[in-house]
């Protein structure tokens, strides 16, 4: 049975300080502004969300560039054996590099 909450606390706010405590709420896991703030009230720890953009940049170049090699190595592989002999399994490189950029991913992702 969910907690029933009868009570009201009405603040007043400015408009930048309205905006800041949006900002901060949207960067937590908190699903509304009043969870937010009873959080901070009751002293509760707020989880943060942070953004890597280093992280996220990486994650948007990578998989088309695997992909284009893939690709290539696809396209040469049978009409040049010399080509995966002289590179390595380039195959296996990329699903590689795919494999290491996701769990790079999850490991920088806050749960």
């Amino acid at each position: 049975m969910p907690l029933q909450r009868s009570h009201r606390l009405n603040i007043r706010l400015s408009q930048a300080e309205w905006e800041k405590v949006h900002r901060l709420c949207a960067n937590s896991t908190c699903r509304s502004v009043s969870e937010y703030a009873r959080k901070i009230l009751l002293k509760e720890p707020v989880s943060q969300l942070f953004r890597n953009p280093s992280l996220e940049e990486l994650a948007t170049h990578v998989p088309p560039l695997v992909d284009c090699i893939t690709n290539v190595a696809i396209a040469m592989g049978p009409t040049n054996p010399e080509f995966l002999n002289t590179y390595g399994n380039v195959l296996e490189s990329a699903e590689d590099i795919r494999t290491l950029l996701k769990r790079l991913v999850e490991l920088c992702d806050q749960k």
